[in-house]
């Protein structure tokens, strides 16, 4: 290899680290100080200038590739995502798709995932409705001059937009509907690069900025996307569009709020008391033990330590009492390692992914969650739509899911006593859960129904709402 030239690999590690690097010294510059240090030595740029010099750069690269708007019309709505793995955003893009495709077929609702394998990549798959189509993103087809050009115009890690523009032609959407920021960001910026008339982004949180997987690019991006009249953003919570706005520095920022709807024939169909028995059966405790329990990733932002120390604090006092945890991640093993260092660990239960989870969550008595940051956490409102009353520590917008004192409690502080203190004061109130088994439900049919939800994402579509769903 001659001097000053790089192999593929080497380009390759090369790219990778200053990846890594630039979303590191950009998540918190004010905090990781060795990343920046780090940056300013390798002479990476993680200035908002030089996102803003990328956007421009790649619309101005994708120009060739931009289709006449006719060739959109009477398109499919295309529903972009990174995967259909086990999260609640993953799980409302599959509602929303089969809330299209089924009150209104003609709309030819496909679903596009970054990843489909491996599992559990595609662990929602099975409830698409039949006649989705559900496609992976294909890979870059760099025999295509205009579409290598953009790539080769971008950054490793913003590539993926050449793939989707590569998708957009083929697929022709009159609509694109993006999920979660990654997929904002790149599928958004493709659809306008292709051309596509109307751009819809879902936030399903507070800002990218609070958790791991955010990227430098992301604030340029969403920047550059909401200042085009063809796109229009959502957020799931009033909590994540207030956040949104501080971190964009933009109060006036065209995002709105559309609440999760749930499908709740499938809620009103579990057989409650058949369910609290098989939990207690399925784990060997004794039936009429209480449990409290969760379903939720075992990641940082979750907080299952602090899950699992409130559950010790509560089992100084409720001798009987049970817990279970339904979900998987990367602190499991540092969960179930302070459960027993805790003495809780034969009362604590760890179950791993379950594909029949409200199945579980209808043999709690009370659901908790202690997450450190959300958006509108679908696991609290699913667990109200069975009956379980929750107590949810104040994150994000995990208070808009409740009727605080009727449907369940939030609690400020993230401490386990103070968790420990409201879960006893539910458990020893039969009176009060008899009634949030009646309350919680019908409070979940008014606030999150699916007709609600479709209307609402109908009108953002610019689609007229059909008779029978309420506008």
């Amino acid at each position: 290899m001659r001097t000053g030239t790089r192999s593929p690999a080497h380009q390759w590690f090369i790219e990778s680290l200053e990846d890594v690097v630039a979303r590191m010294a950009a998540r918190r510059p004010e905090e990781d100080s060795w990343w920046t240090g780090l940056a300013r030595r390798l002479a990476i740029d993680t200035t908002d200038a030089y996102y803003r010099a990328i956007m421009s750069r790649a619309l101005d690269a994708g120009r060739a590739l931009q289709l006449d708007s006719s060739v959109f019309a009477g398109g499919p709505v295309v529903l972009a995502c990174g995967s259909l793995g086990p999260g609640g955003s993953e799980r409302q893009v599959v509602t929303t798709a089969d809330a299209l495709a089924g009150r209104m077929p003609d709309l030819g609702v496909q679903i596009v995932c970054m990843f489909l394998s491996p599992p559990p990549q595609d662990f929602y798959r099975p409830l698409v409705r039949p006649g989705i189509t559900v496609s992976p993103l294909p890979a870059l087809d760099t025999t295509t001059p205009a579409l290598a050009a953009l790539a080769q115009s971008l950054p490793m890690e913003l590539r993926d937009v050449a793939r989707y523009v590569a998708f957009f032609h083929a697929t022709k959407p009159s609509i694109v509907h993006a999920w979660l920021d990654e997929i904002n960001v790149k599928a958004g910026l493709a659809a306008l690069i292709a051309g596509v008339p109307r751009v819809v982004l879902s936030g399903r949180s507070v800002a990218p900025s609070n958790f791991r997987l955010f990227r430098p690019y992301m604030a340029s991006g969403y920047r550059r996307l909401l200042a085009d009249p063809r796109v229009t953003a959502l957020n799931n919570s009033a909590a994540g569009v207030a956040d949104y706005r501080i971190w964009l520095d933009q109060p006036e920022a065209n995002i709105q709020v559309l609440r999760n709807g749930l499908e709740l024939d499938a809620f009103r169909r579990v057989d409650v008391p058949a369910a609290r028995a098989r939990l207690r059966a399925r784990l060997g405790i004794a039936p009429d033990a209480q449990v409290v329990g969760t379903i939720s990733r075992l990641y940082e932002e979750k907080r299952p330590l602090l899950w699992i120390q409130a559950a010790a604090a509560l089992a100084q006092v409720h001798a009987s009492c049970h817990f279970v945890y339904v979900g998987d991640g990367i602190l499991a093993g540092d969960a179930k390692a302070l459960a027993a260092s805790l003495g809780v660990a034969p009362r604590c239960h760890f179950v791993g992914y379950q594909a029949d989870a409200a199945e579980w969550a209808a043999g709690f008595d009370v659901f908790m969650l202690t997450s450190r940051k959300e958006g509108l956490p679908n696991v609290l409102i699913e667990a109200q739509a069975l009956g379980v009353p929750v107590v949810t520590t104040d994150a994000g917008g995990a208070s808009e899911t409740l009727v605080p004192g009727v449907t369940g409690w939030v609690v400020d502080s993230g401490d386990a006593i103070a968790l420990a203190e409201r879960l006893a004061t539910v458990l020893d109130d039969d009176a009060w859960r008899a009634r949030a088994r009646t309350d919680a439900p019908a409070f979940v049919a008014s606030r999150f129904s699916i007709d609600r939800m479709l209307a609402e994402t109908l009108r953002v579509y610019g689609v007229p709402v059909p008779e029978g769903v309420p506008a």
